[in-house]
């Protein structure tokens, strides 16, 4: 993960992760979401189905300004 955020921000690219939240509560706030230990800007959060896990929904986040 620490490559692909890496790679991407060299290459002034978007990173895309996927998160599961619990389908009785919405999605925290755009300041609570980090890629992985690092601190961005959130651009964009799409739900993506109800995933796998029973009970939680599949968001796909993309970041920006990773740092």
């Amino acid at each position: 993960m620490v490559g692909y955020l890496t790679g991407q921000k060299i290459h002034d690219l978007d990173s895309e992760l996927y998160f599961a939240f619990k389908n009785d509560i919405s999605a925290p706030d755009n300041t609570q979401l980090r890629p992985y230990t690092y601190a961005a800007k959130v651009k964009l959060v799409v739900s993506d189905g109800s995933g796998s896990i029973p009970g939680y929904g599949k968001q796909k986040v993309t970041f920006t300004d990773i740092r």
